[in-house]
């Protein structure tokens, strides 16, 4: 009996010393792990410093506009006998587009023109009554007759009949239909709006400084919120030349390029190109950050991030001119470095390509 107590006491006190062994013993990281977690690289985006010709650019806000455009408005008061059915409806240069009850004028042209050979018999009796009248004595007696009345009243019932019968000045298509077939107008009222869509512009509205520097021709580049981001290269087609003494700004028409989908009335970015600088140095707009009040980069050179202060000078689109601080052909990063410090390992993936300027 005392022998087995004996044993089994010598069995606890392997079996505590065992487990305060295992519970003084600490676990530790292999050396190797921890140097690879220390130099984990930080995934960035870089691009590359480049050199050569940068455009320099106004960017502005408009609207696309038709190539030429027309408020129809009745000019004679009437029932509408013939009208669009529809916006969208295309015209051919000369079409009926609105036919406002010609009959009513057809009858007082008709009355006008009696009225005028009536004035006419008697204008020609007085004159045979005078053969050796002047010519001033003549031209009396259309008064006195009531000849140049007639005549110009029939003027104004041609006149009348021909602004009830209202034709497109151009290929167009309706939009902003007001009026329907049937409808009674008075004059003046608003009818429809024609559109030459053939070809479509831009107008912008820039500051007289801008505005100088924009010369017609001068190539710009568009693009339509509602279309997306893709842009389209154009021209400038004309700069007003006076400014508003209302808004201060400056009217510039660009046209609209071809193919792009855009509508009148759609709002469009633009930028235009007012200069360039030779032999610039260009940075992407995006690398360049603020440190201790100082333009600087993050350069990637042997798979780290080298901070370097640069001279900035004029800016292009997405691009700005370095004098200082990085040379052609450097890697920049332009995602992913707003918290980097200096000499960080990073892993460097190209950024995506941009629209050329």
């Amino acid at each position: 009996m005392i022998r087995r107590i004996a044993r089994m006491g010598g069995a606890m006190i392997c079996v505590g010393v065992a487990v305060i062994a295992g519970c003084g013993k600490k676990e530790k990281t292999p050396a190797k792990e921890r140097v690879t977690a220390a130099a984990a690289a930080v995934p960035v985006i870089v691009d590359t410093v480049r050199a050569g010709i940068m455009p320099l650019t106004v960017q502005a806000t408009g609207q696309v506009k038709a190539w030429r455009e027309v408020d129809l408005a009745a000019q004679v008061e009437g029932r509408v006998f013939r009208a669009p059915d529809r916006e969208g409806r295309r015209y051919l240069t000369g079409e009926v587009v609105y036919e406002i009850d010609p009959a009513a004028y057809r009858l007082a042209m008709e009355r006008a023109r009696l009225n005028v050979e009536k004035a006419r018999l008697e204008y020609e009796f007085e004159v045979r009554q005078r053969p050796n009248a002047p010519e001033s004595a003549k031209e009396m007696l259309k008064t006195t007759t009531g000849l140049k009345e007639a005549e110009l009243a029939q003027a104004q019932a041609e006149l009348a009949l021909e602004n009830a019968i209202i034709r497109a000045p151009f290929a167009c298509v309706v939009a902003d239909l007001t009026t329907r077939e049937g409808s009674l107008v008075y004059r003046g009222q608003a009818l429809c709006r024609l559109l030459d869509v053939s070809k479509l512009r831009v107008g912008l509205s820039v500051g007289e400084e801008e505005a100088a520097a924009i010369r017609e021709g001068a190539p710009c580049w568009m693009s339509f919120p509602a279309l997306g981001d893709t842009e389209y290269a154009a021209a400038v087609l004309s700069v007003s030349p006076s400014i508003s003494t209302e808004t201060r700004g400056c009217g510039v028409d660009v046209a609209c390029a071809a193919g792009t989908g855009a509508k009148p009335g759609m709002h469009a970015k633009v930028r235009v190109q007012t200069g360039v600088v030779e032999h610039a140095v260009m940075v992407p707009e995006r690398a360049i950050l603020q440190r201790s009040e100082r333009p600087m980069v993050f350069v990637v050179k042997g798979g780290r991030a080298k901070w370097e202060y640069v001279e900035l000078g004029k800016k292009g689109h997405g691009v700005v001119q370095v004098a200082k601080g990085a040379s052609p052909g450097d890697i920049v990063i332009v995602d992913g470095h707003f918290a980097l410090a200096h000499d960080t390992p990073v892993e460097a993936r190209a950024a995506s390509a941009e629209p050329a300027p």
